[in-house]
């Protein structure tokens, strides 16, 4: 029983020396407040009105690249080449940048979109021509939300001239987005806004027929594309959503031996626009190209939407190329 006393004094003794010290102890700082959200996995207002930024940059690219394959490709044509060897033949490098201000109503925000590119292009075994291409996109814009955004996209083409004056061809194109800086409103987050980066993969594919024809004055184009783009995986390419119909219609013409002015329209329609922007819009524009020698040519571009209530812009183009 003594024994037993002292065993009970002892634990008692301890406990009450413990709980002395965290009496004495004086409180520690309060913990931090938890940081805001990184990469939410369920769908909310801000991420969405980030995906919207994203979609519009997988819609441009797609449209660029419809426009560089049935329009500004050919226009180097003006150019004197070479064949190179029995199977590939005016081949030609070109460099080109772009520049354009915005104005994102669908995600509320204004800011820029440039973009730098290199392609080559050629003929190939007298019927097919090709054209592969990388490039890079770097998109900001401030207001409502902030949001720094890099695309790098590699692209290729192939196209079969059933005559000389038509053709028919598939291209696809890959795209690698990273999200670095985004801060968006969000009234159910605990500090108001929400903070997102990622790094995602999309993907983009389409059929493009073309016809061009000379008469007296000038050359018409006229390009038709169904695209498949902003794809998590191939797999998905062949689904309607995200997915349009464009058309390039546009009047070359020689103004001297050197210079050739290029006039165009573009026409962008969703298949399947179930969201709430704007489905349906143009883009005019026109590049003046000058021939800097036998081998070396120069444009110089100006593009505008029109018809596009949640998205306006004003883009310079500038392009560089060498044909051998």
């Amino acid at each position: 029983m003594r024994r037993v006393f002292l065993l009970f004094a002892f634990v008692l003794g301890c406990t009450s020396s413990l709980w002395a010290q965290v009496i004495a102890t004086p409180p520690g700082p309060p913990p931090d407040p938890p940081p805001p959200p990184i990469l939410p996995q369920q769908d909310t207002p801000a991420v969405e009105r980030v995906d919207g930024a994203s979609l519009n940059l997988s819609e441009t690219s797609i449209v660029n690249l419809v426009n560089r394959i049935g329009r500004a490709y050919k226009f180097l044509n003006i150019i004197d080449v070479t064949v190179a060897g029995d199977t590939f033949k005016d081949l030609a490098l070109v460099a080109d940048f772009s520049y354009a201000s915005i104005d994102d109503r669908s995600v509320g925000g204004s800011g820029y979109d440039r973009t730098g590119g290199v392609y080559l292009t050629g003929r190939m075994a007298e019927d097919f021509a090709f054209g592969v291409g990388v490039s890079q996109t770097r998109y900001k814009i401030g207001g409502e939300i902030d949001l720094l955004e890099h695309v790098d996209t590699l692209d290729a083409y192939l196209a079969y001239y059933l005559t000389p004056e038509f053709s028919v061809g598939a291209f696809a194109q890959y795209s690698m987005f990273d999200i670095e800086e985004s801060r968006v409103p969000d009234a159910t987050a605990p500090l108001g806004y929400v903070e997102i980066g990622d790094q995602f993969d999309r993907y983009a594919a389409g059929l493009l027929s073309s016809y061009r024809k000379n008469v007296d004055f000038a050359t018409l184009g006229l390009s038709a594309s169904l695209a498949s783009f902003n794809k998590r995986s191939p797999a998905k390419l062949i689904t309607q959503h995200d997915a349009a119909f464009i058309a390039v219609f546009d009047i070359e013409r020689e103004l001297t031996d050197n210079l050739v002015i290029d006039v165009y329209t573009t026409f962008y329609t969703l298949l399947d626009n179930t969201g709430p922007t704007d489905g349906t819009y143009y883009l005019v524009g026109a590049d003046l190209a000058y021939r800097l020698s036998e081998d070396w040519l120069l444009s110089l571009g100006y593009e505008t939407d029109v018809a596009y209530s949640d998205y306006k812009e004003h883009r310079v183009n500038a392009t560089i190329g060498y044909q051998w």
